[in-house]
């Protein structure tokens, strides 16, 4: 997964649907703090 599409993804979902989607590991590999 490029840089570009971590920062699409974390753009157009909300915290918490990220959280619901994909797993702890996903997350931090998405640089996504919860």
């Amino acid at each position: 997964m490029s840089e570009e599409e971590r920062t699409t993804i974390v753009a157009e979902h909300s915290t918490e649907e990220l959280s619901a989607e994909y797993s702890a590991e996903e997350l931090d590999a998405l640089g996504v703090t919860v």
